[in-house]
């Protein structure tokens, strides 16, 4: 909650002013009562994963900031796009947040950024505090991602278990398809000095 909170306020903090500035205009990303409309792009609901507490958690945020006195005076609101695995549902959702007129998206945790990353980067809309998977989310102009992404991950945890003098590494991870193979690779204690766990 805290966490969302923190994404939640620092996506629709860094926008009001702009949103204020411009709602006379004509910019819908502040409705006639002064709201930011933010958007949520996510796999929330899918065959083969599912992260539905993305959404729930924004909407969670929101509503905490909102009870606080919104964010400059400026309630926010939260939608929510499911592009279900789908890289063309994903498009979808990217033109819906450039016509819907969403001040930005958040929480772009998608494998399919090649899909709407270029849609919002064509309509100035930045996407904030994703994770960062893939080319587009790393070099978009409009991606602004708070973790490292897999490169930290994987080869973070790779160089600082080198750095402690671990030989022999070996990676424990959760599968996409939930198959059953979670931890074949996984042998207990590693051969060198230091389990990851100890790191």
């Amino acid at each position: 909650m805290k966490v969302s909170r923190l994404l939640i306020t620092i996506a629709a903090g860094t926008l009001s002013l702009s949103a204020c500035g411009t709602a006379s205009s004509g910019d819908s990303s502040a409705d006639g009562k002064g709201a930011l409309k933010l958007l949520v792009v996510s796999q929330l609901e899918a065959s083969s994963f599912s992260f539905p507490e993305i959404a729930d958690g924004a909407k969670a945020a929101a509503a905490a900031i909102n009870a606080d006195g919104g964010v400059n005076g400026h309630r926010i609101q939260i939608d929510a796009c499911n592009y279900q695995g789908d890289p063309n549902v994903a498009a979808t959702c990217g033109r819906k947040a450039v016509q819907g007129g969403y001040a930005a998206v958040v929480n772009p945790a998608s494998l399919y950024a090649t899909s709407f990353m270029p849609l919002l980067e064509a309509g100035k809309v930045p996407a904030v505090g994703g994770t960062p998977l893939t080319s587009p989310d790393f070099t978009s102009k409009v991606s602004f991602p708070i973790p490292g992404g897999n490169p930290l991950d994987y080869g973070g945890v790779g160089y600082a278990a080198a750095r402690n003098g671990c030989k022999t590494a070996g990676m424990l991870r959760d599968t996409a398809a939930g198959d059953g193979a979670v931890g074949q690779g996984h042998q207990g204690r590693l051969p060198g000095r230091r389990r990851l766990a100890d790191l």
